[in-house]
């Protein structure tokens, strides 16, 4: 689709005065006056927005916005005589804590994330919201105890420390056994005991887990799955302040000092529907296959890609720094169960606030002059994903893929999504 463009920029103070500075007249900043500033820059791929409440089908698209705002609370000075007094020096005019010349473009917005970036977290996301999910993973937890069970708790602290007080050694001898027990109780006791509870919850209410399941076949499935959340916060403090433009000399009582506060958000999201199907022909093959689609449902037992890479002993260090995990378990399972996408969405919101706050500085008529400004962007990104997940290529679908999106009225023209 055609991407379409648009900027927009405005300004809206909440009222209208004149400050002045060196002779030079500064429109819309007066003392306490708020000044608001922002410019925006919206990408689309064209939303067929017209069809809305019109058809049952897909029309969104992705998008990007970026924007920026300049926010400001001037302070006020006036430091000189009234007309016709023989002292007119001193200083008249708007106070600002960090820049009187502040902008609001886009620039100021965090960059944007690059497309494999996006496709990436999308690709955690949906296999996070995956309805086909096994609700225990006792396929993975049986193939693990071909390693033994974790060591008892305590044993290599107990056995170090009877160590030491018979031979003297070392401390550190000490803090690696700690470390190994940590170790042994967060991946290996703490996963165990955790399998085992899901498997216990799961048996425990399998009759009502299996029959919702299969409710919700052939039913489009809404899931949300956050992918990742952060915020980091940044401050410092300096002394000295005097102002923007500086107070003069003359004018000043005392410096005031100036806080920088840098704030940064990010959130990143996955929203989608999905549809499965469990086989419902009373046939004895029909029956075994639908058996085996609840089973795995319920107890994560199917034998697939999926299963044998999280068995592979170097599996979690290689999702550590990537999501190979979560590339295998999307591809597992859209190989069965008839799933598919309807839709899908990866929302990244990243917003950056830059803050200035100048406070007590003192003029020499006593007043005490305070100003704050925030320079904040906003980039908003949504990319869209195929059927079968994010960053594919529709031409490398099967047949047998092509023939479920046909019948679920995705595909509306041979080997084709539009």
């Amino acid at each position: 689709m055609t991407i379409k463009q648009r900027t927009t920029s405005r300004k809206w103070p909440d009222t209208h005065g004149y400050g002045y500075h060196d002779g030079v007249v500064i429109s819309d900043v007066v003392s306490n006056n708020h000044v608001f500033v922002d410019t925006q820059v919206v990408d689309t791929h064209g939303n067929a927005y017209f069809l809305l409440g019109k058809t049952g089908r897909d029309i969104g698209g992705q998008f990007s916005s970026i924007k920026g705002e300049w926010t400001v609370y001037p302070g006020y000075v006036n430091t000189k005589g009234p007309v016709g007094a023989v002292n007119q020096s001193g200083q008249v005019g708007p106070v600002f804590a960090f820049d009187d010349h502040g902008t609001a473009t886009a620039a100021v917005a965090p960059a944007s994330y690059l497309q494999f970036q996006l496709d990436g977290f999308g690709t955690t996301g949906v296999a996070r919201a995956l309805p086909t999910n096994p609700l225990s993973n006792m396929g993975q937890f049986l193939g693990e105890l071909r390693e033994g069970i974790p060591k008892v708790p305590g044993k290599d602290i107990h056995d170090i420390v009877r160590d030491w007080k018979k031979k003297g050694r070392r401390a550190k001898s000490l803090a690696r056994g700690g470390s190994n027990e940590y170790l042994n109780i967060q991946f290996g006791w703490v996963p165990f005991v955790n399998d085992l509870r899901d498997f216990a919850k799961v048996v425990k209410n399998h009759s009502r887990l299996a029959a919702d399941y299969a409710r919700d076949s052939g039913k489009d499935i809404r899931r949300h799955a956050l992918v990742f959340k952060d915020t980091t916060t940044t401050a410092t403090n300096f002394g000295g302040w005097v102002g923007v433009p500086a107070i003069q000399v003359d004018s000043a009582a005392s410096k005031g000092s100036l806080s920088h506060t840098v704030k940064t958000d990010t959130l990143i999201q996955f929203n989608g529907a999905f549809t499965y199907y469990l086989p419902s022909d009373d046939t004895f093959i029909g029956k075994m296959q639908r058996y085996e689609a609840l089973a795995n449902k319920l107890y994560g037992t199917r034998l697939s890609p999926d299963l044998l890479w999280k068995l592979a002993p170097w599996s979690w260090a290689a999702d550590w720094v990537g999501n190979v995990g979560s590339i295998i378990h999307n591809w597992s399972a859209f190989q069965n169960d008839g799933l598919v996408m309807r839709y899908g969405y990866l929302t990244a919101d990243r917003t950056k606030a830059e803050s200035w706050s100048g406070q007590n500085l003192i003029a020499k008529d006593g007043s005490v002059i305070n100003a704050s400004q925030t320079v904040t962007g906003r980039n908003l990104q949504r990319c869209a994903a195929t059927p079968y997940g994010f960053g594919l290529n529709p031409s490398s679908f099967s047949a047998k893929q092509w023939s479920i999106l046909a019948a679920l009225g995705i595909s509306r023209a041979p080997r084709s999504l539009f």
